[in-house]
């Protein structure tokens, strides 16, 4: 069975692309988007992947980036549809915080070498989500596209929906995953104009 994303397949940090500035995809380019979006495992990471090809996402944010396999596979997702240096990758993660968690997790140096290879920009914050957020929501930039992970979906309380707003523009998507008691894992949806409403009762809360 290969590991999360499919590594033993497919090398993640490869381009999507033939050659350099080229906007033609190659053969091995195209079965590696196949393959990650709809045969990569585990299985709950695809719906991800598909949102990321479908929309052609290519500034994402991660809430959670775990042992960062997801985190590759979005970007070789993204890199199909643009360069690697073009792409913007933030992830927000306890790193070695989350050591007994029982999360998966790497050390925040580790998280680089692995996603920094892929030729992305990469940004991590370590921290819990409003831990992070409070610090760098401001300058983080508009996402396309914000996922949430399954470990890290418990921690969006009302403040935390609060910070939302300023990392999105108006076709922006959030994606959440959350574990339901069978150990399957559902990714639900939000959009912009949901996100809003949810930062909307944050505010009148802190407010009040």
């Amino acid at each position: 069975m290969p590991p999360a994303g499919g590594a033993a397949v497919f090398d993640h940090r490869k381009p999507c692309r033939d050659q350099e500035g080229s906007t033609r995809l190659s053969t091995i380019a195209r079965l590696r988007c196949f393959f990650l979006t709809h045969l990569s495992l585990p299985s709950s990471n695809r719906p991800v992947y598909q949102t990321v090809r479908k929309r052609k996402s290519r500034a994402i944010l991660e809430i959670g980036v775990g042992n960062a396999q997801r985190a590759l596979g979005m970007i070789a997702v993204a890199s199909c549809a643009w360069p690697p240096s073009s792409i913007r990758y933030t992830g927000i993660d306890l790193f070695e915080a989350g050591t007994d968690s029982g999360r998966p997790h790497l050390s925040l140096k580790e998280a680089h070498r692995l996603l920094r290879a892929t030729g992305a920009v990469v940004r991590l914050v370590p921290g819990s989500p409003l831990d992070a957020l409070r610090q760098t929501a401001n300058n983080i930039g508009p996402a396309d596209l914000i996922v949430v992970s399954q470990w890290l979906a418990s921690a969006l309380n009302p403040e935390v929906w609060f910070y939302f707003p300023r990392m999105m523009h108006a076709d922006s998507l959030v994606l959440i995953q959350k574990s339901e008691a069978s150990g399957r894992i559902k990714t639900g949806r939000l959009s912009a104009d949901q996100v809003r409403q949810l930062a909307g009762r944050a505010s009148w809360q802190r407010a009040a």
